[in-house]
């Protein structure tokens, strides 16, 4: 949940209703689907992200735009990434 909150807070700083309001509406089907990615394979992958939180806060409030987008966008394909390795471990199953 504490994921969410942050991505939900980072939208919400960004001012962009349109975004905002895409977010709200699919927050609990992504709040299901980590909680069941998250229990069965947490700890490196929790650990990652956190840490890539804390480096977009920093960006962020240093004002380096262009760092924090760069790294939002890793943060992107890093979950993108997992996301499919889970996939396809599920599929091997």
């Amino acid at each position: 949940e504490a994921d969410l909150n942050f991505h939900e807070a980072v939208i919400r700083a960004a001012g962009n209703p349109y975004i905002d309001n895409v977010f709200r509406s699919i927050k609990y089907q992504l709040m299901t689907l980590l909680f069941s990615l998250y229990s069965q394979y947490t700890a490196q992958f929790s650990e990652q992200g956190v840490g890539q939180h804390h480096k977009m806060v920093e960006y962020m409030a240093g004002g380096d735009v262009n760092k924090a987008c760069q790294h939002v966008r890793e943060h992107i394909q890093n979950n993108l990434d997992f996301v499919m390795e889970i996939s396809q471990r599920i599929q091997k199953i």
